[in-house]
């Protein structure tokens, strides 16, 4: 699959997941007093992981942005707005 599609479909999921985790409680009780994590809240953190893996394939961190070397050949910027 290609990179920025996972990236944009991961995005989606992280705001859909984020807003789900909003309406319920984050630990949910089940048998006799026992209480574990909300499930949407691991697969929150585990969509959370993933784009944060993606937006550094994609160059879209800061620590990602600084590791870009130019190798002369692509034109300026300033070029391509003449």
């Amino acid at each position: 699959m290609d990179v920025l599609v996972s990236y944009c479909e991961t995005y989606e999921e992280v705001r859909e997941l984020t807003e789900e985790v909003r309406k319920a409680p984050r630990v949910i009780e089940y048998g006799k007093g026992n209480k574990k994590i909300h499930p949407n809240v691991t697969l929150l953190r585990d969509a959370q992981k993933h784009l944060l893996l993606l937006s550094r394939e994609l160059g879209l961190t800061p620590s990602a942005r600084s590791r870009v070397r130019v190798d002369g050949t692509a034109p300026l910027r300033d070029e391509l707005l003449v």
